[in-house]
C-alpha cells in the first residue's frame, strides 16, 4: 500500500491542480466577458453620442438656415411696411391735391367730371 501512496498524492494533486485551473479559468473567462460587454456597452453609447451629435450638427445647420430665411424674410416685411407707409402719404397727399383741384373747379362756377371706374375718392 505504501507503493501507491505516492501515486494516489501526485494523482489528488494532478486532480486538484486541474480543478483549480479549470476554477481560474473560468473566472478569468468570465471577468475577460464583462470587460468585452462592458467595452462593448460603452462603445454602443460612444457611437449613439457620435449619432447624437450627427443630428445635433445637422438641426443646428437647419436652425441656422431657417434663422438667415426669418432674417430675410424680416427685412423684406420691413421694407413692405415703409413701401405702404409711403404710399399711404403719397396716397393721401394725391387725395388732399384732387380735392383742392375739385375745390378749385366748381369754386369757378363748374362740376368736376366723374372719376374713371377704378377710381373712388372716398375716404378708404
Amino acid at each position: 500500500m505504501i507503493d501507491w501512496l505516492p501515486t494516489i498524492i501526485v494523482g489528488l494533486l494532478g486532480v486538484g491542480a486541474t480543478y483549480l485551473g479549470v476554477v481560474l479559468t473560468r473566472r478569468s473567462n468570465r471577468d475577460t466577458n464583462r470587460v468585452q460587454q462592458d467595452q462593448l456597452k460603452l462603445q454602443s453609447r460612444d457611437n449613439l453620442i457620435d449619432d447624437y451629435q450627427e443630428q445635433l450638427a445637422r438641426t443646428d445647420a437647419k436652425i441656422s438656415a431657417l434663422e438667415a430665411r426669418v432674417a430675410a424674410q424680416d427685412a423684406k416685411i420691413e421694407s413692405q411696411g415703409e413701401q405702404i407707409r409711403k404710399l399711404q402719404v403719397s396716397d393721401w397727399a394725391l387725395r388732399r391735391y384732387v380735392y383742392r383741384l375739385i375745390d378749385f373747379i366748381r369754386a369757378h362756377g363748374l362740376e368736376p367730371p366723374e372719376p374713371p371706374e377704378p377710381v373712388s375718392l372716398d375716404a378708404p
